[in-house]
């Protein structure tokens, strides 16, 4: 059985919250960008009219850490209590993180890159070596910010959540890093747009610049999963064992 959810004092949050007693229909449909979160979660669709909790245990997924997940994505101003963020969650989110970055790595990054490559053929030489460039460092710096959460930053709070200690890992470093990696997605948006000559195909510019919005967005929703629910247990667990 799931956790009592305890939801923020603000009345007009607590109103807007997702909760397990709504249609999961009805959730997707009020935002869907969470679209691909279910299938992070091994929620497939076909999911008729059920209630967020009845999914979540048909597909052995705790409806605490589904809203945990679901709230955070959606709510900018919401911020999980330390009750709602148990070390069962943890597990749970890293995983998702996770598949996250598979999905990165494996879809949307080949995906924009496919369009990438349509579009420099239609640009001056100069043009289309900047682009491959900006594009290929872009994609560099993104594995090389997936490698440091999954050898340093998840080992560590996993092993906190189990009750064991490692060496802190340096989460300032990583708010840094979210930062850059927003900005240079902004940066390439902007170059498409103020810099594509009238004969690249209009469709593939407006394609690629979908995509990129949609996937900045993604990653801005991840960071804050990432800051909200994974550091913010590592800055409480570290409190705590103060005392």
């Amino acid at each position: 059985m799931d956790r009592k959810e305890v939801l923020p004092n603000n009345i007009e949050m607590r109103k807007a919250l997702f909760t397990g007693k709504m249609r999961l229909a009805d959730v997707i449909q009020s935002n869907p960008n969470l679209i691909p979160t279910l299938s992070r979660l091994n929620i497939p669709f076909g999911f008729g009219n059920k209630r967020v909790s009845e999914v979540c245990e048909q597909h052995g997924l705790s409806t605490g850490f589904f809203l945990l997940i679901a709230n955070v994505y959606t709510f900018k101003e919401y911020n999980p209590s330390a009750e709602q963020i148990t070390p069962a969650d943890i597990a749970a989110t890293v995983r998702y993180l996770k598949a996250s970055h598979r999905y990165y790595k494996e879809n949307r990054l080949p995906h924009i890159g496919g369009h990438l490559e349509k579009i420099v053929k239609c640009v001056e030489p100069k043009l289309a070596r900047a682009l491959r460039k900006f594009f290929t460092e872009y994609c560099e710096e993104l594995e090389e910010h997936f490698a440091y959460e999954e050898s340093t930053v998840f080992p560590y709070v996993e092993a906190l959540a189990t009750g064991n200690t490692l060496e802190p890992a340096t989460f300032d470093k990583l708010a840094s890093r979210h930062s850059d990696i927003d900005e240079k997605l902004d940066d390439l948006t902007q170059i498409i747009w103020k810099y594509l000559p009238e004969t690249v195909i209009p469709e593939e510019a407006v394609s690629i610049v979908f995509d990129i919005l949609q996937l900045s967005e993604d990653i801005r929703k991840h960071s804050l999963i990432e800051d909200k629910i994974v550091v913010r247990f590592a800055m409480l667990s570290n409190e705590t064992s103060k005392y």
